[in-house]
């Protein structure tokens, strides 16, 4: 899911990036509340999904 992401985004389709990191960041926020700590992978995603989020001008807070 995170490669194709990053496909699409690189491609210069991050519209239809940005559902595929969404949805893996709630996927490593499902594992931090059933394990009890963040999954490895949750900062890099979530400093990636923000970056798109500023490439595609989006003004949401983070």
């Amino acid at each position: 899911m995170l490669n194709l992401a990053a496909l699409l985004q690189a491609t210069h389709r991050s519209e239809d990036a940005e559902p595929l990191m969404r949805r893996a960041l709630e996927i490593f926020d499902t594992f931090r509340r059933q394990i009890g700590h963040p999954h490895p992978y949750f900062q890099q995603v979530n400093e990636n999904y923000q970056a798109l989020q500023r490439a595609m001008g989006s003004n949401e807070p983070d």
